[in-house]
């Protein structure tokens, strides 16, 4: 099998159409491309204007990039206000243990 390519960037693509390129383009790229589609919206329309479901999605790809680029202990200052949602939205798909870690991240004040 060929080495899947990688996504530019959202460029105004539909859920369906994103999800269409599963096979041909990497996964992380794909769920950064949704990354930038629900931050789009955010800044066009506000943070209320996502779904509880796009939210949660927005808020457990930031939990998942920024500890994955600098660890927990940076993880509440690059993720911002997002940071504790993150630790409720990863316990509220299932993922417990990515959610007790998160909460006992160094800044933890932040995260509870």
């Amino acid at each position: 099998m060929s080495e899947l390519k990688w996504l530019n960037g959202y460029e105004g693509q539909t859920i369906d159409e994103l999800l269409g390129l599963e096979g041909e383009y990497r996964t992380d790229s794909l769920i950064f491309a949704f990354e930038q589609a629900l931050d789009l919206k955010a800044k066009q329309h506000g943070a209320g204007a996502l779904s509880p479901e796009e939210g949660v999605i927005r808020t457990i790809e930031v939990l998942e990039r920024e500890v994955n680029n600098g660890g927990y202990s940076k993880f509440p200052i690059n993720g911002f206000d997002l940071c504790r949602q993150s630790c409720k939205n990863a316990e509220r798909i299932g993922c417990i243990k990515s959610a007790q870690i998160s909460t006992k991240c160094d800044h933890r004040a932040q995260c509870s």
